[in-house]
């Protein structure tokens, strides 16, 4: 799969699913603790991934952040 930063990604909380997002914004509301572990990120609806499962998108302050 490929996570290139220009992507569109759907975010989907117990259900509900918001977006398109463009992967910048993705990687800014996982930042700020918008976007949590528990939610999943998708490109097409239907495959999802949670984020850690996406390292393109984890901001490189969050990286290796134990």
């Amino acid at each position: 799969m490929e996570t290139h930063h220009s992507h569109l990604w759907y975010v989907r909380r117990d259900g509900d699913v918001r977006g398109p997002f463009p992967a910048g914004q993705v990687s800014r509301e996982i930042l700020l603790g918008r976007i949590v572990t528990s939610d999943e990120l998708s490109q097409d609806q239907l495959i999802w991934y949670r984020y850690p499962e996406l390292p393109n998108l984890i901001p490189d302050v969050m990286r290796n952040v134990k």
